[in-house]
């Protein structure tokens, strides 16, 4: 599907069903937008908004329809994702961790966990993911937090750091080391042993309460871990092979700002009167479009069987690194051409900017995948493992 900056992607494609709740959502104006807050409101987590789209199913996008979710194709996910983003870029990242979590309990749990935890996250409670811990950066090869296994309960001790939605997600799946290797465990948010930190004084993306995840002796199941002990790989590959991925925040953002500042152009009039605005900005509207498209493509792709495409795990995170790259390149510009309008922080874009910059740091940092292209391309090898396990 080829997709300019302007045009609607359900009249592109029929298969995008998500029509409706997207018109009711952001078409008229239901989410709270980044417009409609003041700078003292950025840093509160958007309890409204996430309840207005566990009211249209959307928590439920990747749960199937037997745990009560919508089972929605990564072409409709990264629809709903994008088209949120443009108003509500914190409440869309919220959104894409919880779908990116679900996903993985999805394919990779047990039927005993799909029943608890997916009816439960579906329905209203977030699921969250504590994999990062400071000090490492993005090497998941060292982790400070650990487990052991006593009988049929592991004991898991240890901080994890910028959780997204910390304290209010009603599951956490927590990468630890153990004695057997890397595991994934799912810690209820009633653990006595968990223990939630302030959230961090982030530059942008502050809404969605990335903080600090504490395990005191939390004790967990056997049968709350996820895969086999040294073996999360696989786990860890489904994000990359569903084809969902920070990028389409990023996109949504671009969107938003480009229409935020063809507003501004247009209201103080250098659009009409100066070619040099008009050229800029079509410069920006072509850059989104082959953006738009980019993504796009890759959705519709992961929403064939696996069987009738190629591996698309290294076009998903090549998809975060353009995306988000070129996100963060069109809010500077659009600062930029709007001058005064755009430096001032209450016409939005200053703020879209630095959620953009959050976008391009996000897991997996925009360095790491490049490289491990350039690993790639050292060895001459068309795989690529971003995550060291």
């Amino acid at each position: 599907m080829v997709i300019t900056w302007h045009q609607k992607p359900e009249e592109l494609d029929a298969s995008i069903t998500m029509v409706d709740p997207i018109r009711r959502l952001v078409g008229e104006q239901q989410l709270s937008g980044y417009v409609d807050e003041g700078r003292d409101q950025e840093h509160e987590f958007p309890d409204a908004n996430i309840r207005m789209l566990a009211s249209e199913g959307l928590l439920g996008m990747r749960i199937p329809k037997e745990y009560g979710g919508l089972d929605l194709d990564s072409l409709n996910t990264t629809y709903v994702i994008e088209q949120v983003a443009r108003i509500a870029p914190a409440t869309a990242f919220v959104l894409l961790l919880h779908t990116l979590t679900v996903n993985r309990i999805n394919i990779a749990g047990t039927e005993a966990q799909k029943q608890r935890y997916l009816t439960k996250i579906g329905s209203g409670a977030l699921g969250a993911s504590a994999w990062s811990e400071s000090g490492v950066g993005a090497d998941k090869a060292v982790l400070n937090t650990k487990a052991f296994r006593q009988d049929e309960t592991w004991h898991l001790n240890g901080q994890k750091a910028f959780c997204t939605g910390a304290g209010h997600a009603g599951v956490y799946m927590v990468m630890t080391d153990t004695t057997e290797g890397k595991a994934f465990f799912l810690v209820d948010d009633e653990n006595p042993g968990l223990r939630i930190g302030d959230p961090m004084d982030s530059m942008g993306l502050q809404g969605t309460h990335s903080g600090a995840l504490s395990l005191d002796n939390a004790k967990v199941p056997d049968a709350d871990r996820v895969g086999e002990p040294g073996k999360i790989g696989p786990i860890i590959d489904i994000d990359m092979q569903c084809g969902l991925h920070s990028g389409i925040v990023a996109t949504g953002i671009a969107l938003g700002a480009f229409e935020r500042l063809l507003d501004i152009v247009k209201l103080n009039g250098s659009f009409e009167k100066f070619e040099s605005v008009r050229v800029r900005v079509s410069q920006l509207a072509a850059t989104l479009s082959v953006m738009r498209t980019h993504m796009y493509a890759l959705a519709k792709m992961a929403s064939q069987p696996a069987d009738s495409h190629p591996p698309i795990e290294a076009a998903t995170m090549t998809a975060k690194l353009f995306l988000s790259e070129s996100a963060l390149q069109m809010t500077t510009d659009a600062i930029a051409i709007a001058g005064k309008a755009g430096y001032l922080r209450e016409n939005g874009l200053e703020r879209l900017h630095r959620d953009a910059l959050g976008i391009v740091i996000a897991a997996p940092i925009n360095g790491q995948i490049l490289g491990s292209i350039g690993e790639s391309l050292r060895k001459a090898d068309r795989t690529s493992h971003l995550y060291k396990v």
